[in-house]
């Protein structure tokens, strides 16, 4: 009995389509007629329903599209077998049996059964995790959260700065520093700054250790002249109280990653593969716990093969070929950059690839805050981008500023187009660039 036929044992295949109040259920059987098909609020009784309506079926396949989340949860609990769908085949899988474009959450869940049943045998089952690896990735991803919820806040504090303080803006480029933070809480405003005097200014760049061998007379300069230069006086009372309010949730912030770090770390320190995760070049103590997180400790979950780990990485290349025109691109995930070195406040990737086109070879980095530049004759696309076969020729939707996009030249062949997976080649960031180094 091949794959196939062994597939085709189960009785019935089922699909959710989850929001967040109601989950739309449809099971289909064998040969692909609706058997089930009903509907259950997010709740104990509706999680309670949907258990009595399958408990007849067993333990079946489940087609959910996520990989995480209280629905998948239940549906684990249920005691079913979840195959997570990719968002991107979830919509293929929509438009074959709507090629119309029609979108309907019953629809969806038709689509996602009957797509189980046809080619679930090819899908890899999700597992269930031990406590302590769900805590750790649940922590890592809010720990990340935070973080990019201050650097928000930081973006409206240096705002609202321009407006009414420009002086403070250019006494403190590091606007994550607590120091930064403390200066708007004692002088909050140019006329509180000029009031204080001189000896004010010396004991708290003193007290906060900014007195440096330039910067401390750099600093005092701006100080003296700091009233020359500022907002009207209805605008200096209105923003440095939105100046004040924002340093406050800075500070709670702050506060609180501080103690997602110490939980991190002590969960990270009771995993048997901390050891292995920590030695890793350029993890360090923040990077290291959050790819134990994604990668998790399964040891079967990527088999014997290393591709399957690069495909998560996004480190494997996608062919694209048609007819003459020949492309290889490497799709970067934004949960796992393998080997990277990076601080809390530097963008992680959303979206990043690389490809080949000819003799020309381009990485570009698409994060928050983005900068794409043209290259000259090599066929590429961004996230968020109006893209033409113009050499070089793209056209972006966003302009916030910046990761660089970073140009290697290589001999042409690099990849071939009949073993376009290439080893894993090391990434390393920083605030301002992006490396790769191809073997």
């Amino acid at each position: 009995m091949n794959e196939f036929e062994q597939w085709q044992q189960h009785r019935a295949f089922g699909a959710v389509d989850w929001a967040s109040k109601k989950h739309s259920v449809i099971v289909v059987n064998e040969v692909g007629q609706v058997i089930e098909q009903f509907e259950i609020e997010h709740s104990a009784l509706g999680w309670k329903k949907f258990r009595e309506k399958l408990q007849p079926y067993g333990s079946i396949p489940f087609a959910i599209e996520t990989s995480q989340g209280t629905a998948v949860e239940q549906l684990l609990e249920a005691g079913m077998m979840v195959y997570p769908l990719n968002p991107k085949s979830a919509q293929a899988y929509r438009e074959r049996k709507a090629p119309s474009g029609a979108k309907d959450d019953w629809l969806d869940a038709w689509s996602f059964a009957d797509a189980l049943r046809v080619d679930g045998q090819g899908w890899k089952a999700l597992q269930p995790e031990g406590p302590l690896i769900k805590e750790l990735r649940l922590l890592c991803r809010d720990e990340v959260t935070l973080i990019e919820q201050r650097t928000a806040f930081i973006q409206q504090l240096r705002h609202a700065l321009a407006e009414y303080y420009p002086a403070a803006l250019e006494a403190f480029e590091d606007w994550t520093s607590v120091s930064a933070w403390m200066f708007l809480q004692r002088f909050a405003t140019p006329d509180a700054l000029a009031q204080a005097g001189k000896r004010q200014w010396l004991k708290f760049l003193h007290s906060r250790r900014l007195w440096g061998s330039d910067e401390g007379l750099r600093r005092m300069e701006i100080f003296a002249h700091a009233s020359e230069f500022a907002g009207t006086p209805p605008t200096v009372k209105a923003k440095s109280l939105l100046a004040l309010s924002l340093v406050q949730m800075l500070f709670a912030i702050e506060k609180q990653l501080a103690l997602y770090r110490q939980q991190i770390e002590a969960l990270f320190a009771r995993h048997p593969d901390h050891d292995l995760f920590g030695s890793l070049p350029g993890a360090g103590p923040k990077i290291a716990p959050r790819l134990l997180s994604e990668i998790g400790d399964d040891r079967q979950r990527f088999g014997a093969d290393p591709q399957a780990l690069q495909c998560l990485a996004g480190s494997a290349p996608v062919t694209k070929r048609s007819g003459k025109r020949r492309k290889f691109c490497t799709f970067i995930s934004a949960e796992l950059v393998i080997n990277t070195s990076v601080t809390p406040s530097t963008s992680l990737p959303i979206r990043a690839y690389r490809v080949v086109s000819g003799p020309s070879f381009t990485i570009s980095i698409i994060a928050r805050k983005i900068r794409v530049t043209p290259m000259p004759c090599a066929g590429w696309l961004t996230a968020g981008s109006k893209s033409s076969t113009k050499c070089g020729s793209t056209e972006p939707l966003t302009t916030l500023s910046s990761i660089t996009a970073i140009n290697f030249n290589t001999a042409l062949g690099s990849f071939s187009s009949t073993s376009p997976n290439p080893s894993f080649f090391p990434l390393k960031t920083d605030r301002k660039s992006f490396g790769a180094s191809v073997p």
